[in-house]
């Protein structure tokens, strides 16, 4: 799963840790894989998903019309 902060950052830990607007969340690196559990496992709202398993755990917990998808291509929106 890959997506990107967009719009704040993204409080992790109950806000020990601090992830900045911009970076690229890609849970096939272990460190990245490390955050997911720690705050839910699903992408924060202001993030932007960079394929379609982002996209399907972001539905899980967002509408459809929530998540920012543009510009990026290939992400099926069902």
């Amino acid at each position: 799963m890959k997506f990107q902060l967009r719009g704040h950052g993204w409080s992790i830990d109950g806000g020990r840790m601090y992830l900045p607007e911009g970076t690229i969340v890609d849970t096939s690196d272990p460190g990245s894989a490390a955050l997911m559990p720690r705050n839910g496992a699903i992408p924060p709202i202001n993030s932007q998903p960079l394929e379609q398993s982002a996209y399907d755990s972001m539905r899980t917990r967002y509408e459809a019309w929530q998540i920012f998808t543009h510009p990026i291509h290939g992400i099926n929106r069902r």
